[in-house]
């Protein structure tokens, strides 16, 4: 029985395969950053959860190790440091880090889900495609954040892989769901930016309930 165009396994290597874990996970990961036309336009969009997510989690456990290590052995490359010029309130200590380490992936392995669903939201609102899968935004998400986590790690250049991130995210929008790049862009970047606006927000209002009530205490008798 043929299954239906994007239903069929992967073949070509053009996805991660569990079975050949270390030389797939790599082989991935460089298409996914060379390669990403190619790779989003052969792999299938629909074909389980299971490996994108394996290779999603690794590299997000990858990344989260690396960090760790770069904090403890290079503590003048975190941002605060370079930002007060060297000099900081705290050291850091192990069990601080080990702690950002685990919630690292905590927060990651549930970013996943929720990035997916905003990208998603973009997809019904400007992708013109029928019967968009949540699936398939998923999919592509794991493989493009995956990717990104290996490259983002690195210090003073590592935000770099934020701005490629999102070049990567309209291809691979472009590519599964047979848009232009006009409408994956949209896709992408109009939930982006609301995301954005609501965190400022939230910060605004945070940072002026804050000040408004330390300006109380100050003005107390």
């Amino acid at each position: 029985m043929q299954l239906p165009q994007g239903y069929a396994e992967p073949a070509g290597g053009r996805e991660f395969d569990p079975a050949d874990f270390l030389q797939s996970f790599w082989r991935t990961t460089l298409d996914v950053l060379t390669r990403p036309v190619d790779f989003f336009r052969e792999l299938p969009r629909q074909a389980g959860y299971g490996r994108p997510i394996v290779y999603y989690a690794t590299a997000l456990v990858i990344y989260a190790v690396l960090t760790f290590i770069l904090a403890l052995l290079l503590p003048a490359a975190s941002v605060d440091r370079l930002l007060s010029g060297g000099q900081s309130a705290q050291e850091p200590t192990v069990a601080m880090e080990i702690l950002t380490m685990i919630l690292t992936v905590a927060f990651g392995l549930m970013g996943l889900f929720i990035g997916a669903g905003f990208i998603h939201v973009g997809v019904l609102l400007f992708g013109q495609t029928q019967n968009p899968s949540y699936e398939t935004t998923t999919r592509l998400t794991a493989y493009v954040s995956g990717a990104t986590y290996m490259i983002s790690w690195i210090p003073f250049i590592g935000w770099l892989a934020s701005l490629y991130a999102i070049y990567l995210y309209i291809v691979a929008v472009r590519e599964q769901y047979g848009i232009s790049t006009g409408r994956a862009a949209a896709a992408v970047l109009v939930p982006g930016l609301f995301l954005l606006l609501v965190v400022c927000l939230c910060i605004a209002v945070v940072g002026a309930a804050l000040f408004a009530a330390l300006s109380g205490v100050r003005t107390s008798p």
